[in-house]
């Protein structure tokens, strides 16, 4: 899905001289937001508590795909 915005064009000339292609640059940003809202999803998850034991994860992983280790 694609959005329009409007910016004047004294911004529109200042976003090209520091930044080159603005639609190029706009969606950089754009891609960052997406970024930063999926690391926030895993934060609200962890602080609602939905995480388990590292060890847990781990035997877990082994037994999906056979991954046998020697015991320490």
């Amino acid at each position: 899905m694609s959005k329009q915005i409007e910016i004047s064009d004294e911004a529109y000339q200042t976003l090209t001289e520091f930044h080159g292609d603005v639609n190029a640059f706009v969606e950089k940003i754009a891609a960052e937001a997406r970024e930063v809202a999926a690391v926030q999803v895993g934060i609200d998850a962890y602080q609602a508590g939905d995480h388990r034991p590292l060890e847990e994860f781990g035997k877990d992983l082994q037994q999906r795909f056979g991954i046998n280790t020697p015991d320490a």
